[in-house]
Formats: structure tokens, sequence, C-alpha cells
């Protein structure tokens, strides 16, 4: 009898200040060591500002504070973590997360992931545990949403 495949999705383990994301490798464009972003005025606290990144201003988001948490606060161990746009919701193709580190690789599979609990947390499609660690699964289309919404 010939065994069913296996689905594996590579992921990353995204640490955030109290807590951690789980997201797909191809969501993430590239992380890339912090740097000092342009505020802009009369934005959500959420919108930190923008960013330059390979010849492109992109916006830079507190995922914690779009969750109706404290802002993001940069720490020495910071990075910034670009996200591939791909909700199609307006003229943006990568915007950027505030991180508290560097990402850890995991290969998610039926295995290793299991459903927590039911989200009741604006911005968060599931929470989950993956090998040991507790992590939320973002809702990338809802972050996107709101973030046309405000550029």
């Amino acid at each position: 009898m010939a065994q069913m495949a296996q689905s594996i999705i590579r992921s990353q383990i995204i640490s955030l200040r109290d807590d951690m994301l789980l997201l797909p490798n191809v969501a993430v464009a590239e992380v890339i060591a912090y740097s000092e972003f342009d505020s802009v005025s009369g934005k959500p606290d959420w919108f930190l500002g923008m960013l330059a990144w390979r010849a492109r201003t992109i916006p830079l988001i507190s995922f914690e504070s779009i969750c109706g948490h404290d802002k993001a606060i940069p720490v020495a161990s910071s990075r910034i973590a670009i996200i591939n746009a791909v909700g199609g919701h307006c003229d943006t193709q990568f915007y950027a997360l505030l991180v508290n580190s560097i990402p850890r690789l995991v290969k998610a599979t039926d295995e290793n992931l299991r459903t927590e609990e039911s989200p009741e947390q604006k911005g968060v499609l599931a929470r989950v545990s993956i090998e040991g660690t507790s992590a939320m699964i973002p809702d990338l289309d809802m972050i996107e949403k709101e973030l046309c919404k405000v550029l």
C-alpha cells in the first residue's frame, strides 16, 4: 500500500516582543538588520514609518500594535522582516515588520503542527504549536487591507 505524501511547508518562527509568529518562507522576502526609518505623521500607532529597502521605500509596521497591543520598540537584537504583499489590495508589493531577532527556520508538517486554540485577536488567524513553540499565524490579508487604508 502506498503511503500518502506528507505536506511540508518550509516556514520561519519569528520572535516578537512577547510572542512568536509562524510564517511560510514564501511570505518573507528577506530579514535585514534593524535600520532607522522615517516617521510619518497622521498615521495609526501601528504604522511605524517608511523604510528604505533595495531602492524602494516601504511601510514598516508593528504587528503587536495592529493586534491591539503596545507598539513594538526596537531592541539591540531587533531585525526587520520584509513581507511579500500578496493580497493585491493596493500598489505596495512589500511591507516590513519590526521583529525581535533572527527567525528560526522550521518545516511545518502534519505531525509537528498543532492548533492550540481559536484566536480571538485581531490580525491572528490561528494559534499553533510547532516543535514545542507556541506561535501565531498572522492574518496577512487583513494586515494588507489595513495598510492599504492608510497609504
